[in-house]
């Protein structure tokens, strides 16, 4: 029994969910900072499926890499695919993936009936960018796009998501015969936006060290990720300015009302972060550099969360 529960975590990567608690957490203190009235309930069910739909398409991720994988011994593959490393069946994935599917669209199913025809819509969007990241023809992770799209999915539309869950007006459709007619809330959008931008450049950072990391590994698997497009030197460097461009971001936002000041504790990590990067470029391994990451992913985004915490303690 407990082999099987290391297997399933193993297959959905349950430790690495990190990236979808912190979206959510810092969305949802930018919405009380907002003045925003929480529904607990929907909240809470929107964490849920969150949740599962994350880890559906993580297990989809690994069974679809361990299927086409061209070699599956080497690059610590033993260790870090279930299906290799715990013998487990593919009906057994499938199994998984069918039922954590089933669940987080039966939650929201339900949250699209109780807040409006836009959330199911930009639902779909999630499910169908979050299926076919890694199925496929071609899928997603194969190209030269899975940074832009991991950004996007897990920060952007997660916060966009747990916004329109708790409060209409960002997203208006509404058919006035005879034309179906859309209203953006625009300077609510674009302050969501704002906000959203640490989570949106650390998430594809995550990304991007991975790929840097398993360039030739990709290659072998026949994945032609951004890194064998650009090279690993120039994806380096990019990978530094994405998080100067996430500092950048934040001392813009209590210019326009985003974050309290106090957001600025983020501030204080730049020093680590840097210092992380250093290590990164001057030694680029999945296992010694590539947890800066996700470190990394962790002291800019909690820092925001906690200094707007702060922020709404003070106001």
């Amino acid at each position: 029994m407990v082999k099987k529960i290391k297997a399933f975590f193993l297959l959905v990567e349950l430790p690495t969910k990190i990236v979808s608690f912190s979206a959510f957490w810092v969305a949802l203190v930018y919405l009380i900072y907002q003045g925003v009235k929480i529904n607990v309930l929907n909240t809470v069910l929107f964490f849920v499926a969150a949740l599962l739909f994350d880890m559906d398409t993580t297990a989809i991720n690994n069974t679809i890499d361990y299927s086409k994988s061209q070699k599956k011994e080497g690059y610590n593959y033993e260790k870090k695919n279930a299906l290799k490393t715990y013998n487990m069946k593919l009906s057994t994935a499938i199994t998984i993936i069918f039922v954590l599917l089933v669940l987080s669209t039966a939650i929201g199913v339900y949250l699209a009936y109780t807040s409006g025809v836009e959330v199911l819509l930009l639902g779909a969007l999630c499910f169908f960018i979050g299926i076919f990241y890694t199925f496929g023809p071609i899928p997603i992770s194969r190209m030269p796009l899975g940074e832009v799209f991991s950004g996007i999915f897990m920060g952007l539309f997660i916060p966009l998501l747990l916004y329109m869950v708790n409060t209409k007006g960002l997203f208006i459709l509404e058919y006035q015969a005879p034309d179906l007619v859309g209203k953006v809330n625009v300077a609510g959008f674009l302050k969501i936006l704002v906000a959203c931008v640490p989570l949106i450049m650390t998430t594809a950072n995550i990304m991007l060290a991975n790929n840097t990391c398993d360039l030739e590994e990709d290659v072998i698997n026949r994945r032609y990720t951004i890194v064998y497009y650009l090279g690993r030197p120039f994806c380096v460097e990019l990978y530094l300015a994405l998080y100067v461009i996430s500092y950048l971001s934040v001392i813009a936002a209590p210019f326009f009302g985003v974050f309290p000041w106090t957001a600025y504790l983020n501030l204080l990590t730049f020093p680590v972060v840097f210092k992380n990067y250093k290590k990164f470029k001057g030694d680029i391994s999945k296992e010694r550099t590539f947890p800066l990451a996700i470190q990394n992913f962790v002291l800019i985004n909690f820092s925001v969360f906690l200094g707007t915490l702060i922020g709404i303690f003070l106001k």
